[in-house]
């Protein structure tokens, strides 16, 4: 819970830099999950009807484009 307790700190309170490299270094560790995900999916293990993971269904917005 510390870590997210810091993470949260840091997207509140931060500079810019400090919550947009956040925002890039969890961007990335969700990309490996969705691969992760499609390969277990596209290898036919998956139930088509339940478990079908539909693609990239996310869109970051890093805190620069927010503030837009």
């Amino acid at each position: 819970m510390d870590y997210v307790e810091y993470l949260l700190d840091e997207l509140i309170s931060g500079t810019l830099e400090e919550r947009t490299a956040i925002v890039k270094e969890k961007a990335k560790e969700l990309d490996g999950l969705e691969k992760k995900i499609a390969a277990f999916d596209h290898r036919g293990t998956a139930d088509p009807q339940k478990d079908s993971f539909p693609g990239k269904v996310r869109s970051v917005r890093l805190p620069e484009e927010l503030a837009m």
